[in-house]
């Protein structure tokens, strides 16, 4: 199924209510989105290249390591799993950097 941003954001809304009705207050909705869904916002409003390319990649490397995979068969050997580490290392560098270029981590 593919990812819709209209449906991630009824998914979210929903994990949401649930957590209300369990009387768990939670301050944003982003604190029950999932990754991907994490990157696809900040994807839209940071609009940084690749961000959006990438996400499958990304959130598939970290359920792999969550969920106790084979993370270097999911990324097909030692080299691509490189890669993959080297391509979230990537996002975080740029993402911790405000517009300025200046690091923003501890804001």
């Amino acid at each position: 199924m593919a990812f819709t941003p209209g449906r991630a954001a009824r998914k979210v809304e929903k994990r949401l209510q649930d957590r209300r009705k369990q009387n768990i207050h939670l301050l944003s909705p982003i604190e029950v989105a999932y990754l991907s869904e994490k990157i696809t916002v900040i994807g839209k409003l940071l609009r940084p290249k690749k961000l959006e390319q990438d996400r499958k990649s990304i959130t598939d490397f970290r359920n792999s390591l969550a969920h106790d995979g084979d993370f270097v068969k999911e990324c097909k050997g030692l080299d691509g799993l490189l890669e993959r580490l080297g391509l979230v290392r990537e996002w975080i560098g740029k993402l911790s950097l405000d517009d300025n270029g200046q690091d923003n981590t501890n804001v």
